[in-house]
């Protein structure tokens, strides 16, 4: 954005991309003397928005070469080979266009399997209450926002009531770090905090998400009505139907003022527990 003047106010990348066939296809070029001035939300084809970025780079890969000649061997040119480039950024809003480029493979809908579909990878595989009860898992939320606010990293714990038969789950605070750092609880291993507590129910036909476990924070009594957390609800499946130990979850805020999208995350089986509930009454 500019003004008068020509000095920059501010500096935004917008990102887009065009599919290309390796193997029979053209690669699509960019010419800016045909299309120099465009809507950004409607790029021409066969270009497709990826939304605004940050923290782009590009780095050069080609490699160049001295050329000597003469009886001294002395450089009298040079050449270049392997010509190529390196482009690095980071998704200010992610999606399933996002994630599949993130991942460099594609990104299947695992939450929602089309009606009539035969049986394919297409649709993640339902996974019961009793399947994770009795394990905490390690989690990593999508959105890189998340971040700042120190919730990118996390836990979350499952549990039967011994009494009445029903399946809870809990939230565990850990420290934060990269995605190869380990999950450590805090204040202590021995001792994490456990908070915002949620309601754990099997897939049903009349869900969402018909194929997806229903984790909802609307349950658990001891969540406040002011809390906005308490109308989260996390659907989640077995995107990898032989492997219950990767979930894949898609988290709304549901409350009497409608249904909004809040982000995805993923959850990895960690470790084993034997917590059974808090001792406050609660369930």
């Amino acid at each position: 954005m500019t003004r008068t003047g020509l000095r920059p106010v501010a500096r935004k990348t917008r990102a887009y991309f065009a599919p290309v066939d390796p193997v029979n296809g053209p690669t699509a070029i960019f010419d800016p003397s045909q299309s120099a001035g465009f809507e950004l939300d409607a790029p021409p084809a066969p270009w497709i928005d990826l939304g605004w970025i940050e923290n782009f780079a590009r780095t050069s890969t080609t490699q160049i070469e001295a050329l000597p000649g003469g009886v001294a061997g002395a450089v009298t040119g040079q050449a270049r080979r392997g010509l190529g480039a390196r482009v690095e950024f980071e998704f200010r809003d992610w999606g399933k266009l996002q994630m599949a480029l993130a991942g460099g493979a594609e990104h299947m809908n695992a939450l929602a399997t089309a009606a009539g579909a035969a049986p394919a990878g297409s649709g993640g595989a339902p996974i019961a209450a009793a399947e994770v009860a009795g394990y905490e898992f390690r989690g990593w939320n999508m959105n890189a926002l998340t971040t700042l606010i120190g919730t990118r990293k996390f836990k979350k714990g499952f549990y039967q009531d011994l009494q009445a038969g029903s399946f809870w789950g809990y939230n565990v605070r850990v420290q934060q770090g990269s995605i190869d750092d380990p999950w450590i609880a805090l204040p202590s291993e021995d001792n994490p905090t456990r908070f915002y507590f949620f309601g754990v129910a099997d897939p049903s036909p009349a869900g969402l998400y018909a194929n997806a476990l229903v984790v909802d924070y609307r349950k658990w009594p001891g969540n406040l009505v002011i809390d906005p957390v308490r109308y989260t609800v996390d659907y989640l499946v077995a995107p990898e139907p032989p492997n219950k130990n990767l979930l894949l979850g898609k988290s709304y805020s549901e409350s009497p003022l409608g249904r909004t999208f809040l982000g995805y995350f993923a959850l990895e089986r960690y470790n084993p527990t034997d917590y059974h509930g808090p001792d406050n009454g609660n369930p």
